[in-house]
């Protein structure tokens, strides 16, 4: 089971490629980097590590209800 710091080393190695690439943004659904780990129900670990990744600039483009889910979807800027 991936915990809240191995989603939280998988989005660095997501900034660290997208620096790499040149890109200014990056956009991440919470559902994809969850599958990515191959998280089980690990979605409330995965969106708490999203959210502790976020630097001012970055944006909320999408939130599901309750703050949680598969559709959290934040835009974070490149470089961190």
């Amino acid at each position: 089971m991936p915990s809240t710091q191995d989603f939280e080393n998988e989005l660095d190695n997501i900034f660290a490629e997208a620096k790499k690439l040149g890109v200014c943004a990056v956009w991440i659904k919470s559902s994809d980097l969850h599958d990515k780990l191959n998280g089980n129900n690990e979605l409330p670990k995965c969106c708490n590590a999203m959210d502790n990744k976020k630097e001012k600039g970055d944006i909320i483009i999408q939130s599901p209800p309750k703050g949680q889910g598969r559709n959290l979807i934040i835009q974070y800027k490149i470089p961190r």
